[in-house]
């Protein structure tokens, strides 16, 4: 193999090393976006949660009020 091929091959390579790396670059920052939608999502759904275990409570409290006098 002649000098200027080795040369070309290493600058293919060197070129193809850059794309790869700004590849995974974009795809750590998709990755971290995604996390932190997901935190977020938790986060509402955990206080979702918990407001509707407050109107639950709150309803079986008003519904256990209102048995009628029979009983």
């Amino acid at each position: 193999m002649q000098q200027s091929e080795i040369t070309t091959r290493l600058e293919e390579l060197e070129i193809k090393s850059a794309y790869q790396e700004d590849t995974i670059n974009q795809l750590n920052d998709v990755i971290i976006r995604q996390q932190q939608e997901i935190d977020r999502l938790k986060a509402w759904y955990q206080e979702f949660t918990q407001r509707l275990d407050g109107i639950t409570e709150s309803i079986q409290g008003r519904l256990e009020d209102d048995v009628p006098p029979h009983y």
